[in-house]
């Protein structure tokens, strides 16, 4: 059942991907959805002490947060799935260890 769980989180994942970004991998691309919150979203991009923190970063993060949290229920399956689908994209950008602005 887990697993049923976690591969919907992950086309979930693959839908929010190509929405947001489209089918092609670009450095340097900027993403279809345009969102500006100064100082720390410009263009969708978040920025932090003037680095930017890929989606791949940012979604590791919020992956390890549902593993230490997990209390074995559909939501955190499907989340596992979701954040594993955004970090494996955004791991393909060839600039996905750049973090200056």
């Amino acid at each position: 059942m887990k697993t049923k769980f976690f591969i919907f989180g992950i086309i979930i994942g693959l839908i929010f991907v190509i929405v947001s970004f489209g089918f092609e991998i670009k450095t340097k691309s900027k993403p279809r959805i345009k969102i500006n919150i100064p100082p720390f979203i410009q263009d969708s991009h978040i920025i932090v002490c003037n680095k930017h923190l890929h989606h791949w970063f940012i979604s590791f993060i919020l992956l390890s947060l549902v593993f230490y949290l997990n209390n074995n229920n559909s939501i955190c399956y499907i989340l596992e799935g979701f954040f594993t689908s955004l970090i494996l994209h955004g791991l393909l950008y060839k600039d996905c260890f750049e973090f200056d602005v």
